[in-house]
């Protein structure tokens, strides 16, 4: 598990502190595991960590929590009712308002809840959410502390290429609601990745043949690099996954909910610029690091014509 902590350049405002120690204590003292997700997690690793600023600002807070049943996530669920977290839509349980800071909580179960291991099914209706790739991220996860009330609590979230990865499932598990969204927010991490850290990687050994290959392209070897990320980070089933997802992209002539999405966001109206920036992605999924070719781990098919 790669578990790096991180000093924030801009604080976290006072309500949300409050909620994230509330959520924290209730997960320390029922033995389970949360992951921060969404527009917070971005506005942590851009705004609050770089100082880049984010347009879409957001109070809500959402969650995912590692759980075995809906026993679990209902005990969970329960516990933080007991403290002042209220229910706000009856058809939508994950959904909760901390009363004593006026912060929404979207509450997310993953882990051995999910029957087939990638699938989470809502007992009220039966409604299926993905969770591949939940698991990657929590174990590359970021974390962050606060202090509330004179205790230091670690707070973890997910980093931009873990979020990446979830913005691209979430397009596929739910393309009418989430594509837009979720396109305009893997926009922004391909628009600002190398101002988090990234640039000196991009000149270093083993991506400094990316620009090279792109012809200086800064957007085509960002989305390379953010793919090689993601590959170095994410479990082969969910790797094959997403593979399989980005390759119908560059190939289809169908519906494309991921190129139309980058076409608005980054790519200034162009669909064949977005299948470009696509297909960087695709192929940084597909690379493999030299020290594992060299101890003999294989290496990945990188044709996607």
């Amino acid at each position: 598990m790669i578990n790096t902590c991180v000093t924030l350049l801009n604080l976290v405002d006072e309500r949300r502190c409050r909620t994230l120690a509330r959520l924290e204590a209730i997960a320390k003292r029922q033995g389970v595991d949360v992951l921060l997700l969404g527009a917070f997690a971005r506005d942590l690793l851009f705004w609050h960590t770089h100082g880049i600023s984010c347009h879409r600002g957001t109070m809500d807070v959402d969650i995912v929590v590692q759980l075995q049943d809906w026993t679990a996530y209902n005990r969970f669920r329960s516990a933080l009712q007991s403290i002042g977290f209220k229910s706000t839509e009856a058809a939508h349980p994950e959904k909760l308002l901390d009363t004593d800071t006026g912060v929404e909580v979207d509450l997310l179960p993953f882990g051995d809840i999910a029957e087939d291991g990638k699938t989470v099914v809502w007992p009220q209706d039966d409604s299926r959410w993905s969770v591949i790739g939940i698991q990657d991220a929590y174990d590359h996860a970021l974390r962050f502390e606060i202090i509330v009330d004179g205790i230091t609590r670690s707070i973890r979230f997910v980093s931009a290429s873990g979020l990446v990865l979830l913005k691209i499932v979430a397009i596929y598990d739910r393309p009418e609601a989430r594509y837009k969204k979720d396109t305009a927010d893997i926009g922004f991490v391909i628009d600002h990745y190398l101002g988090i850290g990234n640039k000196v990687r991009m000149e270093s050994h083993p991506h400094e043949d990316i620009l090279r290959a792109v012809d200086g392209d800064l957007d085509r070897a960002t989305a390379r690099l953010l793919g090689r990320d993601i590959s170095e980070m994410v479990s082969s089933d969910a790797r094959a996954y997403i593979v399989n997802l980005l390759k119908q992209e560059v190939r289809s002539r169908s519906t494309c909910r991921f190129t139309q999405g980058l076409q608005e966001s980054l790519c200034k109206g162009s669909f064949s610029r977005a299948r470009i920036i696509v297909g960087e992605i695709l192929d940084g999924l597909m690379w493999t690091h030299p020290a594992r070719v060299k101890a003999g781990d294989g290496s990945r098919d990188t044709k996607h014509e």
